[in-house]
Order: C-alpha cells, then sequence, then structure tokens
C-alpha cells in the first residue's frame, strides 16, 4: 500500500485522494495518530484486514466534548463511527470508507485501549463485490438482557466463549 505526497494512503492502483474535505476550524479533523495505528493494524491483521489495502480511508477526529447522557437523553453515545463515503464524494476525493473518533476519548484512552477502538471501528469495513460495506457486530444486545438471562441467543453465547478463551489465557502461566 503506497503513501501520496501529504501522508494519506493510497489505493491499490497509486491514485491518492484529489481534494481534502475538512478545513481545521471544522467539526471533523483529520487524525494522523489513528491513522498510524490503523495502519499498523492492518499490517500485523494482514489476513483479516487484506481487503482495507484496496480502499482509501479517511480517518477523522471529531472535535469538542462528547455530550453528557443526561443532555441528550441517550445512555451510550458513539465514541467513533465507521461510515462509507457517498459516491460523489467518492469521485471527488478518492476516498471510500473511514471513519472518525471522538478526539476527547482518544486523548484519554491508553495506548491498548486506542488499538481495540481502532480495530473495533475496522472490522466495521467489509467488502461486497469490490466495493466496501458496513458489518454488524457480531453481538447485538443490551448489558441488563444478558444480565438477567445471561447466553440466551448465539451471538451472546459466541462471545462469552471467546470471552472465557482470553481469560483463560490471561491467567496460565508465562513460560
Amino acid at each position: 500500500m503506497g503513501r501520496s505526497n501529504n501522508g494519506h494512503r493510497r489505493n491499490g492502483n497509486g491514485a491518492g485522494p484529489q481534494l481534502e474535505l475538512v478545513a481545521p476550524d471544522q467539526q471533523f479533523v483529520r487524525a494522523p495518530d489513528v491513522d498510524r495505528v490503523a495502519e499498523a493494524l492492518i499490517a500485523t491483521h494482514a489476513v483479516t484486514f487484506a481487503h482495507l489495502r484496496n480502499f482509501n480511508l479517511l480517518l477523522l477526529f471529531k472535535k469538542g466534548t462528547p455530550p453528557k447522557a443526561e443532555e441528550s437523553g441517550s445512555f451510550i453515545h458513539a465514541i467513533a463511527r465507521a461510515f462509507k463515503v457517498p459516491p460523489l464524494w467518492q469521485s471527488v476525493t478518492g476516498y471510500e470508507v473511514g471513519f472518525w473518533v471522538w478526539e476527547w476519548w482518544w486523548d484519554r484512552f491508553a495506548p491498548e485501549q486506542r488499538e481495540a477502538l481502532a480495530m473495533h471501528e475496522l472490522l466495521h469495513i467489509g467488502i461486497s463485490g469490490g466495493k466496501p460495506r458496513m458489518e454488524k457486530h457480531d453481538v447485538e444486545d443490551f448489558a441488563l438482557v444478558v444480565r438477567h438471562y445471561g447466553r440466551w441467543s448465539d451471538s451472546v453465547k459466541l462471545y462469552a466463549q471467546q470471552l472465557s478463551l482470553f481469560e483463560a489465557e490471561q491467567t496460565q502461566p508465562v513460560g
């Protein structure tokens, strides 16, 4: 995967973005720290993220302070969000997909949390027929439902199984 002169990822044919979408005084700005983390994840997990090498990724920080739950009436706010660039803007900018991260959260996260967040968002970017598509989570549920009913669905069972494998690895002596 190449780099354009301005440091942004290029697609397989070497064409870089032609137009800047954001200005420094706007709500969204380029996120070079996120770009570095995402590139490292794509390289480390080359098989999982092989399809991402064909896309120009637009990685942005969302500026400002996230709203508090009581201000918006919502319990959970997105810390980050993956998106497909609309076809009109794809043709103008050269970007197909990307994600934004609240800079406020990014600045407070430890490096491992940053990697986990970037991996989460990268996993939302799939491919179908050579074009990007948004993938849903493996698990879609509420903590309260799981607290009351346990492993009631296949997705919750799978998640619990994977979590127990992770916990087993953490408790084994290194040696």
